[in-house]
């Protein structure tokens, strides 16, 4: 049970980090033109899906930028994933999906934040998935 506990603390952290690596971005709450807000809304809609399905390697392979597939990879995922869905239950719906544009005030590089509201039988979770330009996953974050 330590093992397990130690586990998943070490990919919560993980995915903690992740979700602070844009922490240097300045939120412009405005999208920018560099994205479509109905991309990324599917996108953000299809990791949760995903996610939802347990397909873990796809978001992997598929979604996640090149520069976290180390960090955020199908095992880490799981990992971090399973347990907050299965103390949630049962999916039943997506309640909202909320996009907004960010900017790395180092880099200037531009970002689009969806924050999804999801819906399960338990409880309710959110997700925040930040994409680069190429609509690639920047970061993640579940609770």
């Amino acid at each position: 049970m330590k093992k397990k506990t130690a586990v998943f603390l070490t990919t919560g952290l993980s995915l903690l980090v992740l979700a602070f690596t844009l922490t240097g971005c300045s939120a412009s709450h405005q999208l920018s033109s560099e994205f479509n807000e109905a991309t990324v809304k599917s996108t953000s809609e299809s990791v949760v899906n995903l996610a939802n399905s347990g397909d873990y390697q796809k978001i992997s392979d598929t979604m996640v930028s090149d520069t976290l597939k180390t960090a955020l990879s199908a095992d880490v995922l799981k990992n971090a994933v399973s347990p907050v869905l299965d103390k949630a239950g049962e999916f039943d719906s997506i309640s909202s999906d909320t996009v907004a544009g960010a900017v790395d005030s180092k880099t200037k590089k531009e970002y689009a934040v969806s924050i999804v509201i999801a819906k399960y039988k338990n409880q309710t979770v959110q997700y925040t998935i930040s994409f680069g330009t190429d609509m690639k996953i920047e970061g993640f974050y579940i609770k």
